[in-house]
């Protein structure tokens, strides 16, 4: 397919998903049936015209588990693809242009309020271990209350997904302390369809 051809149609496909009136949108599906019989075009590459392939990076494995929530949340069509660089951890996806925006500008906002949550809250307890082991053993204990806390607190997810624990030891009391002070991100979508009319 060339490029000519994939714009053209990509042009008719957003005719039918946005236009003005059900004539506009039959007519643009009469254009759309009749390139793609002409071409002998497959209908999931129709579908595909108006993605674009995506690359997130990330540092932590909060990061990443910001990213899975933010791709479920503002774009949960996504096709994950697998590209795995040596070195580099990248996460490459498949979703809509405003989806693409969207999902972005989330991610450097929650990333950054996330980070400054965790150095506030939970860093001052990591620091405090003596040696490497013990404090990547408490860093790996915080990260999952930490993120559950801050994901329900910022409406990322569900309360029904988060089970509570039950703190046992004085670390366990320390930690819950520690993560009970997290205030969550209010992040507001900055792109819209622009489709205000029924």
């Amino acid at each position: 397919m060339t490029n000519e051809l994939r714009q053209k149609l990509a042009k008719i496909y957003a005719l039918i998903e946005r236009g003005a009136t059900e004539g506009e949108k039959q007519a643009a599906r009469a254009a759309l049936d009749r390139i793609v019989e002409k071409h002998g075009i497959d209908a999931d590459k129709i579908d595909d015209l108006t993605k674009r392939e995506m690359q997130f990076t990330y540092v932590s494995i909060m990061e990443q588990q910001l990213l899975f929530i933010l791709l479920e949340k503002f774009a949960p069509d996504h096709s994950q693809l697998e590209r795995r660089q040596y070195g580099k951890k990248t996460m490459h996806t498949k979703i809509d242009y405003l989806q693409a925006v969207t999902v972005e500008c989330a991610y450097e906002y929650f990333r950054r309020h996330m980070k400054t949550q965790w150095i506030i809250n939970c860093a001052p307890l990591v620091s405090r271990c003596r040696t490497t082991k013990g404090a990547n053993k408490r860093r790996a204990k915080l990260q999952g209350s930490f993120m559950a806390t801050y994901f329900l607190r910022s409406g990322l997810i569900d309360e029904s997904k988060i089970t509570e624990e039950e703190c046992r030891s004085k670390e366990d009391r320390e930690r819950a302390r520690r993560v009970d002070g997290v205030q969550g991100g209010a992040y507001h979508k900055q792109a819209d369809s622009g489709r205000y009319l029924n």
